[in-house]
């Protein structure tokens, strides 16, 4: 957990709300050498096909 979804989740808590938290691990450290993977186009795709379906309706999607 980052301190970011910890935040969230204690403002979740203190105001009585569900919250959610999506990790999202894009660098690879186990070659010896840091290899950053956020802006790949890769990890865009994936992140389209897998995690927007579930935060965006389909009428919202189709409409993009």
């Amino acid at each position: 957990m980052d301190m970011e979804t910890s935040a969230v989740f204690a403002l979740a808590e203190f105001h009585a709300i569900r919250a959610v938290s999506l990790q999202v691990v894009s660098d690879e450290l186990s070659g010896g050498k840091w290899k950053p993977g956020y802006a790949s186009t890769q990890l865009e795709d994936r992140v389209k096909n897998y995690f927007l379906p579930i935060l965006l309706p389909k009428t919202r999607r189709e409409m993009e």
